[in-house]
């Protein structure tokens, strides 16, 4: 079944978005929205974008960057950033328009494609850009279910540089509370807060949280053993009470599960819609998922939260955790931190990546030899070449790394409560090529 395309604007004046209510007779009617409407064959988004704009709203408007994706059912729905050039207000498809307020964001009912992209307008109207603080330590994980296969890297501060290197793993192979008794260890031999940023899904989709009425903390305490112990298995069995499945073969077992869920947004976190990453709980049956290693690693977490352990952004500013936190877990994602690495400048693209070749893993390590924010152990790179594991866990580390020493944006969508943050997504830039 194929997609409608429709484009919304988020016009911002003000710290302040322009949001119009459906009019009677409107699918939808008396819920907010981004305006905006379809993409008619041939059309481009943006030419799409300030037609619709001009026909609904009798204003003039220059298209910015993408601000996020929507997709619930058949509609996809990309909301831009817009700026108003000229024009009176006159309302055409809506009964009434108002400017709203990051503070006043829960409060509106929205139509159910606007709903996931919230939080990304939430970021985008608090415009409070969080850098990458410099002196800190930083733990890159490359997490999996089974702990045999899970590999640790370290950055660690020395004189204003940063020495990166493996961690060799414990007898039993990681759990939570070995990584967290070594970024004590770290922070104790350097007298400097430590980070770790971890490859699993931390956090859920905003639309499938404000639905349940449950934020991310709420919901990881509300989840019982069997969220843990069982997979479902049959895409009618799915509920956010046992949320992590498994793909069967053959085409279109994944959208089953999304269309049982109630569309890709209530599966895919703004983060993971952006960056192509797959559905948050998702365990097997598609390459690259996470839902396995994060299941685990959520099982784990709740043990240590609150308990002399930060989870960033849920637990604040990340400034503000350092200030008064040793060890700050937060979400990282290997994909991002090859275009980091490898960059010649930031902000860059990200940058697709065979890292279970290895000649590939061969030819970055030959590139990594120098470079000016870091030096890397000969133990580490030749762990990069011998496994993918080690090899993602550097990646963390080193692009982690790269963004304290040139004080680099942490993230491009900070959601507090449902959505999380991606570490190092605020060094990636989609509008390049």
């Amino acid at each position: 079944m194929s997609s409608i395309h429709v484009v919304g604007a988020a016009i911002v004046e003000d710290d302040r978005c322009l949001i119009a209510r459906r009019a009677p007779g409107h699918a939808q009617a008396g819920r907010w929205e981004f305006p905006g409407g379809k993409v008619e064959p041939g059309e481009s988004a943006e030419a799409a974008l300030e037609r619709e704009i001009r026909e609904e709203l009798g204003l003039e408007t220059e298209v910015g960057r993408l601000l996020g994706t929507g997709r619930i059912g058949r509609i996809r729905l990309d909301v831009y950033r817009a700026r108003r050039l000229a024009g009176a207000m006159r309302l055409t498809d809506h009964d009434a328009v108002h400017w709203l307020t990051a503070e006043e964001i829960d409060d509106f009912e929205f139509a159910d494609a606007d709903i996931p992209v919230l939080p990304a307008l939430r970021s985008h109207l608090y415009d409070e850009e969080e850098l990458t603080p410099s002196e800190i330590n930083w733990i890159g994980c490359d997490w999996s279910t089974r702990s045999s296969s899970r590999a640790v890297a370290i950055a660690r501060v020395q004189n204003g540089r940063y020495q990166t290197d493996t961690i060799t793993p414990p007898p039993d192979g990681w759990c939570v509370a070995s990584l967290i008794e070594t970024a004590r260890e770290v922070v104790a031999a350097t007298s400097s807060p430590c980070v770790i940023g971890v490859d699993v899904s931390l956090g859920i989709p905003y639309a499938l949280g404000r639905r349940i009425g449950l934020d991310f903390r709420d919901y990881l305490a509300s989840l019982e053993a069997a969220a843990f112990s069982s997979v479902v298995t049959d895409p009618a069995e799915w509920t956010p009470a046992r949320p992590f499945f498994r793909i069967a073969p053959g085409a279109g077992g994944k959208q089953r599960f999304i269309d049982a869920a109630g569309g890709d947004s209530m599966q895919r976190r703004q983060l993971e819609i952006l960056t192509g990453a797959k559905p948050t709980f998702a365990i097997s049956g598609i390459p690259g998922v996470v839902g396995g290693a994060t299941r685990s690693f959520w099982q784990e977490l709740r043990d240590f939260w609150g308990h002399g352990v930060a989870l960033w952004p849920f637990d604040g500013r990340f400034d503000a955790l350092l200030a008064r936190e040793e060890i700050v877990l937060a979400e990282a994602y290997p994909k991002l931190t090859y275009g980091i690495v490898l960059a010649d400048s930031i902000p860059t693209r990200m940058r697709p990546m065979a890292k279970t070749k290895a000649d590939q893993r061969h030819q970055v390590v030959g590139t990594l030899a120098e470079t000016p924010w870091t030096r890397i152990t000969p133990r580490l790179l030749t762990a990069m070449q011998a496994n993918e594991d080690d090899f993602d866990a550097a990646m963390l580390a080193l692009g982690l790394a790269r963004l304290s020493a040139e004080r680099q944006p942490l993230a491009r969508t900070i959601d507090p409560r449902f959505e999380g943050a991606l570490l190092g997504s605020g060094a990636i830039d989609p509008s390049l090529p």
